[in-house]
Order: C-alpha cells, then sequence, then structure tokens
C-alpha cells in the first residue's frame, strides 16, 4: 500500500471514530459504485454521505472535491437508501470530513452539508 492510500485509510478510520463518538450509526464504508463513498451513517433520521480527505502534513492543503464528483456523490447516497427501505423517509445530507495528523492524534472537522450546492448543480460552495 502506498503512502497516499496508508493516509486515506488511517484519516477514515479517524474520521469512522469521530462520527461514532457523536451518535451516528456507520451503515457502510468505501462503497464503490457510480462513485466511492466513503462512509454512510445515520442519526436522528439524518441520513449522511461523507466525503474524507486527508492531508498529508500538519498544514498541507486538502484534496479537492470536484463538482462532478459531490453530484455523483448524492446520487449514489441516495440510491443507497432506496435499496434499504428503512432509510426511506430519512433526510440525505452530504457532508465533508477533513483530518489531518496532529502532534496528539488525528484533527477532524466535520462540515455538515457542505457537498450539497454543488451536488445540486451549483459550482461554488464555501468553507462552512
Amino acid at each position: 500500500m502506498d503512502h497516499r492510500a496508508t493516509l486515506g485509510a488511517a484519516g477514515e478510520v479517524a474520521a469512522r471514530r469521530h462520527l461514532q463518538r457523536r451518535g451516528w450509526e456507520i451503515l457502510a464504508a468505501n462503497l464503490r459504485g457510480g462513485a466511492e463513498i466513503d462512509l454512510i451513517a445515520h442519526r436522528d433520521g439524518v441520513l449522511i454521505g461523507c466525503e474524507v480527505k486527508s492531508a498529508r502534513r500538519s498544514r498541507g492543503p486538502y484534496p479537492v472535491v470536484s463538482p462532478r464528483q459531490r453530484y455523483r456523490l448524492m446520487r449514489a447516497v441516495e440510491a443507497f437508501a432506496r435499496r434499504h427501505p428503512e432509510l426511506a423517509r430519512r433526510r440525505v445530507r452530504l457532508d465533508l470530513i477533513l483530518v489531518r495528523p496532529g502532534l496528539l492524534g488525528w484533527r477532524v472537522r466535520q462540515m455538515p452539508g457542505v457537498l450539497e450546492d454543488a451536488a445540486a448543480g451549483s459550482n461554488s460552495w464555501s468553507d462552512g
């Protein structure tokens, strides 16, 4: 496994733990299909699809999530929900989770709904 893949896998584990500590139940991880979905979780009537991005250094840039990737992510989360009737009435949200190595472990920042504008067709998004 190369360094990027190792970093990405460790970042996804940190993101999963972050969500679980906040009461999210992880339903799926690393799903492949029309788009890769890093994490799918639910809590309180909300179903989230999460894109996890890991920075290589404590002050390095995060990889970009393109509008096309966001659109495909939304479609993939909606398809997942259709395959699971018990999730049919849940609101779908796309979150970005940024992780980076820190002095005392991983620093994790969850940005709820930040990917939704581009998934709906807009080309702009803010840092939350």
